[in-house]
């Protein structure tokens, strides 16, 4: 009797054993589509094979997440989240200047689970940002009424001055041209010096015979001017005055970005000599002497200087090249995305160079330059906003392979009168909240220079 009580027992667990086996089996798999056939005279229920795996081939297509990989195994049947691999694209930079995550679709994936765990999203790697560029106003204010370099300015998140902001000072001229500078839609304003801007290169100033005026009085006037320019007042409104140094910005799109920048240019022969910030020609050594590699980030993404490097952009009267050789191999060895200058009027434009390895050791780098005069467009707004528009250049340029050159000068030849609208243009910069898989390799000075 107690032996068949235990294998009636035993059965009853087993029944129990497969019902729960089958609930767990109809909670991992979702209801299957059935066909009904006859066989022999009987009813019998088929699978739709076919149909089936088309099914099933579709929902892995569905389950892949950013990076590839199929999302298969226990969590098939949970609630996924995919996001388009979309960058930041704001509207209006100025006004909007958050960032974005981009556009995001939910999707089901199977049935049977309550569980609505999602996925984790990847932030964007970089985050598409907005340049508005000038160079060498000379003492000229942008027009609120007519001309080419005029207001309103189109909104960006950071605005650049490369440098020749005055003619000569004084104070006056740098608080007023301050004053214009500070009002333009962007979050971030960025001034060099030039040669003219004579007052902030203090000894030069104070030692100078082309200018009257005692030591100590031209001492304290170049003093007020840089005080001035490097104070709270100027951080407050936006505006950081940088002179020989590197600085990494954040911007409120999430972007992060490191800026170089230097007020200096070779003296020429005469009249070409004169100025603030100068150094001599022959110096080969001079930039990689002022800008050491191991003083630098392990990436440069924006260089400002003021004066050209050989070959871009750089000709006077179209014929005769006047940059800095020593600079260019400089911009080569850092290869920044950015380059923006001035100095030479005539020269105003922009250029995209792409960098090649050409040998195996990859100790040797050459240029490959591209006219992109057809990529640009003058444009005119409604609202009486007037700029060069280069983003058709700039929109593709990543990584490390390519710098667009950029020449801002506001005044022609003569110096004396605005004929060119600043330059507006994007560049993808990296995102504060990603992580780069892999370390930037920093720039090594060991590269044969450029012929």
């Amino acid at each position: 009797m107690a032996e068949k009580t235990r294998k009636e027992a035993g059965q009853k667990t087993r029944r129990q054993n497969r019902k729960r086996l089958a609930v767990l089996s109809s909670a991992r798999d979702p209801p299957r589509a059935k066909a009904t056939v006859k066989a022999k005279g009987k009813t019998k229920t088929k699978l739709k094979t076919k149909a089936r795996a088309e099914a099933e081939a579709h929902q892995t297509d569905n389950l892949i997440k950013p990076g590839g990989k199929a999302n298969a195994g226990p969590n098939a049947g949970r609630k996924a989240v995919l996001a388009t691999a979309e960058h930041n694209n704001t509207a209006g930079p100025s006004s909007n200047l958050a960032a974005t995550t981009g556009a995001m679709k939910t999707l089901w994936l199977g049935q049977g689970q309550s569980d609505e765990s999602t996925a984790q999203l990847p932030p964007p790697s970089t985050v598409r940002t907005t340049f508005l560029l000038v160079s060498d106003t000379h003492d000229i204010e942008p027009s609120k009424t007519s001309g080419v370099f005029r207001t309103p300015f189109p909104d960006a998140h950071v605005f650049i001055h490369a440098g020749d902001m005055t003619n000569i000072g004084p104070f006056e001229s740098f608080k007023s041209t301050v004053d214009w500078i500070a009002a333009v839609p962007a979050e971030i304003k960025i001034i060099v010096a030039g040669n003219h801007d004579c007052q902030l290169d203090e000894e030069y100033w104070c030692h100078s015979e082309d200018f009257v005026g005692s030591e100590k009085s031209r001492r304290a006037e170049s003093q007020l001017c840089r005080e001035y320019l490097l104070s709270d007042e100027m951080r407050k409104r936006g505006v950081w005055y940088l002179e020989d140094e590197v600085k990494e910005f954040k911007l409120a799109n999430g972007a992060v970005f490191t800026v170089l920048a230097s007020p200096h240019t070779p003296r020429g022969a005469h009249p070409h000599n004169w100025g603030s910030f100068r150094y001599a020609p022959d110096t080969r050594h001079f930039w990689h002497d002022k800008f050491p590699q191991e003083s630098l980030p392990e990436r440069v993404h924006v260089a400002v200087i003021h004066g050209p490097a050989y070959g871009m952009q750089d000709e006077v009267k179209h014929i005769r090249k006047v940059g800095c050789p020593h600079l260019l191999r400089f911009l080569q060895d850092i290869k920044p995305l950015l380059s923006v200058c001035g100095h030479i009027h005539e020269a105003a434009g922009a250029k995209l160079v792409t960098w090649e390895t050409v040998d195996e050791k990859g100790d040797k780098t050459v240029r490959v330059e591209e006219d992109m005069s057809a990529e640009s467009r003058q444009v005119e707004r409604l609202d009486g906003a007037t700029y060069k528009d280069i983003t058709g250049i700039t929109k593709g340029v990543v990584g490390e392979g390519q710098t667009v050159f950029v020449n801002a000068a506001i005044v022609g030849a003569n110096g004396s009168q605005a004929v060119r609208s600043p330059v507006l243009l994007e560049l993808e910069l990296p995102s504060l909240h990603h992580k780069p898989d892999a370390e930037h390799t920093a720039p090594s000075w060991d590269a044969d220079p450029v012929s």
